[in-house]
C-alpha cells in the first residue's frame, strides 16, 4: 500500500510504516536494502533498488548505482569532489553520470 506520504514494508512477519519525510537515504548492498531514517534507526528489506525506487516520489534522487538520497534532507553538493552531505551529517559520493541530475534537483 502506497500513499503520497508514507509507504508499508513488510519484513518477515513484522509491518513498518515508513514516512517518506523521516527517511534520510536508501542503500542496497547485494540483495539487502537498507533505509536509514532520522534518529539513526536503520530498517533492513529484501528488494531490488530499482523496485523501491518506484514507490518512492519525485524528491528521492538516485546518486549512484546503490544509493538514493532524500533530496530535502541534502545540505550540501560539492562538485568537485562530487561528495553530497545530508542532514544526518552523513557524506556520500555522486557518481560522474548523476552529477547533471543532483545540480537539476538543485536548480529546480
Amino acid at each position: 500500500m502506497k500513499t503520497e506520504s508514507q509507504i508499508v514494508l513488510i519484513q518477515n512477519s513484522v509491518y513498518r510504516r515508513l514516512v517518506f519525510e523521516d527517511l534520510i537515504f536508501v542503500e542496497v548492498t547485494g540483495y539487502m536494502l537498507t533505509c536509514w531514517l532520522e534518529g539513526g534507526e536503520t530498517y533492513f528489506i529484501c528488494r531490488s533498488l530499482k523496485c523501491f525506487k518506484e514507490s518512492l516520489p519525485s524528491e528521492f534522487i538516485q546518486i549512484s548505482r546503490a544509493k538514493i538520497v532524500n533530496f530535502g534532507k541534502v545540505i550540501k553538493f560539492d562538485k568537485k569532489s562530487r561528495v553530497i552531505t545530508l542532514a544526518d551529517k552523513s557524506k556520500h559520493k555522486v557518481s560522474v553520470r548523476q552529477i547533471p541530475i543532483v545540480l537539476k534537483a538543485f536548480n529546480d
